[in-house]
């Protein structure tokens, strides 16, 4: 009685998936949008990354495919803030959403949002260092001489410690 009931148990476990047809995989779907975007196929890309945030919302890389592509796209920065911001909530440790966020926020002409993404990511991740020459940039914009003259010599002050090391 045991055996028959294990044996239809693993016949359903076995069929049922097939007879449903394959479930699409959110990583795959991820993987293959970005290596879309790096081809330079972004709008097909963001069909993908789309397909991504419908199946799994609270999937991070999803949202943050979809705003990295949007950046790349015309009259879509809204977007792009959107769904890196969304990545910045899913994972608040993942620097690189915060890092494209703060392009974003830049682009929308929202420096202090800017500063902050930049920062976030920088924190989060030294190997960001780029953030601190963003933030000199946009702190020069904002006619803060001082403020940008700091960001941008410790930039290079970590550039130049980035070069030296050997390993």
């Amino acid at each position: 009685m045991v055996s028959r009931t294990v044996s239809i148990f693993l016949i359903s476990a076995v069929l049922f998936p097939s007879i449903l047809g394959a479930r699409e995989n959110s990583s795959l779907l991820y993987q293959k949008g970005a290596a879309l975007a790096r081809a330079g196929k972004i709008k097909e890309s963001v069909v993908l990354f789309k397909r991504v945030v419908t199946l799994s919302p609270w999937y991070c890389l999803g949202h943050y495919g979809l705003g990295k592509a949007y950046l790349h796209q015309e009259r879509k920065n809204s977007d792009a803030i959107k769904h890196l911001k969304k990545a910045t909530e899913l994972d608040r440790t993942y620097a690189p959403a915060h890092f494209y966020l703060g392009f974003a926020y830049l682009l929308g002409g929202k420096k202090l949002k800017a500063i902050h993404s930049f920062q976030q990511a920088y924190t989060i991740d030294e190997e960001y260092i780029e953030s601190l020459f963003n933030i000199g940039v946009i702190y020069d914009l904002m006619g803060s001489s001082l403020k940008s003259h700091l960001y941008f010599r410790r930039y290079f002050l970590e550039k130049e410690k980035e070069e030296d090391e050997i390993f």
